[in-house]
């Protein structure tokens, strides 16, 4: 659902099976990859509601090579969990992840300090720079982390989602997000998109091309 306040990324506890939460998912229909002397960057503009635990809003770079799709993929990820953003937490976190060409449970992933006087329940604009060799992750402008291992170096889709995991990932997992069979007993978690650009950048900053 899209209104004044951006595209909604709801978690619905309710779902008709009962065994799982029921999220939603976006995707681009194009596929991005930077040239020789560009790098593609993403920016987005998101706002959680609700700091509910077990939560996870990503936004992220995913792509495989069509004969390896079952086995193998490419991402590289912001993840923010709401486990990592309670308040009174110290300090509050976010997950940055990538892979190149790797089996499909693999991840790099670490955590990465928000900077002084984050407020997780306002609007922050995210940011993944993907030059051809190396990755940086930007929150409001401000450097996260900084990666040259782990690169993808093939064409990738740009996602975003609201899910809740399993209790194999500890860490953003929570026993109080339960799903339902009830549709009267539906919780509804929401983070607003606000906007999205994916933009091809030459590395020199001159803007080639706006998508």
């Amino acid at each position: 659902m899209v209104g004044a306040g951006g595209a909604q990324l709801a978690l619905n506890t309710f779902n008709p099976t009962g065994f799982s939460l029921y999220g939603t998912h976006g995707k681009t229909l194009r596929l991005f990859l930077p040239r020789v002397g560009t790098m593609i960057e993403l920016n987005a503009r998101l706002q959680l509601t609700s700091l509910q635990p077990g939560l996870v809003y990503g936004l992220y770079f995913y792509g495989c090579a069509p004969a390896a799709c079952a086995t193998q993929h490419d991402e590289i990820g912001i993840e923010l969990l709401t486990n990592l953003l309670q308040p009174g937490g110290s300090p509050l976190m976010v997950h940055l992840n990538r892979c190149a060409n790797e089996p499909l449970d693999a991840g790099n992933g670490v955590l990465a300090v928000l900077p002084a006087g984050f407020n997780p329940l306002s609007a922050h604009d995210w940011t993944i720079r993907w030059p051809f060799t190396r990755i940086d992750y930007l929150v409001d402008g401000v450097l996260l982390s900084s990666a040259t291992t782990h690169v993808p170096e093939g064409p990738m889709q740009v996602n975003e989602i609201a899910w809740g995991p399993a209790s194999d990932w500890t860490i953003a997992y929570s026993a109080s997000l339960q799903p339902v069979n009830n549709a009267a007993q539906n919780q509804s978690f929401i983070a607003l998109l606000k906007s999205m650009t994916v933009n091809e950048i030459a590395t020199s900053s001159r803007s080639l091309e706006n998508r």
